[in-house]
């Protein structure tokens, strides 16, 4: 990330929190998918899809969890939507 922009906003380049907010996304898109192939393999196939979609759910719950543990996340849906806003705002500023 430029210098410049990493003093604006206080992040750094890959920090935990981008990691984790990559890897949460990542995660709900392999959830969607595994989800989708479930319903469009033949049974013998759909354990095995079913095996991973199950350990994708499980690492997602892990990472909300830690996620939460950080307050990179918050438990309460209006808080999150009001620090979501701020940092929207805060962004349309910069540019």
């Amino acid at each position: 990330m430029n210098p410049v922009l990493e003093s604006l906003t206080g992040l750094k380049a890959l920090n935990d929190q981008y990691i984790a907010a990559d890897l949460m996304q990542d995660t709900q898109v392999r959830i969607s998918l595994l989800a989708r192939c479930l319903l469009e393999n033949p049974p013998l196939i759909q354990d095995s899809i079913a095996n991973e979609l199950r350990t994708a759910i499980e690492f997602l719950q892990r990472l909300t969890e830690y996620c939460v543990r950080k307050a990179w996340i918050l438990p309460d849906a209006s808080a999150q939507w009001e620090q979501d806003l701020k940092w929207a705002y805060k962004a349309v500023k910069m540019v």
